[in-house]
């Protein structure tokens, strides 16, 4: 059987998806509005992360976008929602799809770690609730690069992510075990179940810092 060639409409195509998927990251960056979680990276999701981290101590943190809703947030959330009636636990209520799911941390190292990203930035430019909204690590990334490939470089609190080493990863319990096409690299791995919920652990981090971070520090397209 013959090699197969690609026609010039099959590479064009090719070429407009790689470009979408980078202007999709590039304009999703500071999206404090949490409209489009399952694209990019957003405040409320940099905030959820961080919430998932802080309550567990871990290294780094996970949450996909299926398990946030789209909200607008104010910069400062010392008030409650500005929503009539307001939802149920405030702005848990508000931000997550399942407030009451549990948090598992997983010993991961770091090669499993990059794969992850790898994953979460595969789908791009379609919409995936198994995009990873991120704390504790920031990400290089040429989201026109084959899936796969899109992750150029990963810093955990500044130092390169060594791919050998083990890392403490807290993420929501679905997501752990192996929810939206992560079970091939989460399944066996150690971890610890806690009975912190995301809206516990949100809720206690807001009544320390009631400020929603900014966007778009933490996964960084390449610029051309």
């Amino acid at each position: 059987m013959g090699s197969y060639r690609p026609t010039w409409k099959s590479s064009l195509a090719a070429i407009s998806l790689a470009l979408a998927a980078a202007f999709v990251l590039a304009a999703a960056g500071p999206n404090a509005e949490n409209l489009n979680p399952a694209l990019g990276e957003t405040a409320a999701g940099d905030l959820v992360a961080d919430a998932v981290r802080a309550a567990t101590k871990a290294d780094i943190a996970f949450v996909q976008a299926g398990i946030l809703k789209p909200a607008a947030l104010p910069q400062d959330l010392t008030a409650p929602p500005p929503v009539a009636p307001p939802p149920p636990g405030g702005w848990a209520g508000l931000l997550l799809a399942y407030p009451q799911e549990r948090i598992t941390v997983l010993t991961l190292d770091g090669g499993v770690v990059l794969s992850a990203l790898q994953r979460s930035l595969s789908v791009l430019p379609i919409p995936h609730k198994g995009f990873l909204q991120v704390s504790g690590i920031t990400v290089l990334l040429d989201a026109a690069a084959p899936p796969m490939k899109r992750v150029l470089s990963v810093a955990v609190a500044g130092a390169p992510l060594e791919t050998a080493r083990t890392y403490k990863v807290a993420m929501p319990s679905s997501l752990a075990g192996g929810y939206l096409g992560f079970f091939r690299l989460f399944n066996g791995a150690p971890r610890q179940e806690l009975d912190t919920t995301l809206a516990q652990a949100l809720t206690s981090y807001l009544a320390a810092k009631p400020h929603v971070p900014r966007a778009g520090e933490r996964l960084r397209p390449t610029r051309g």
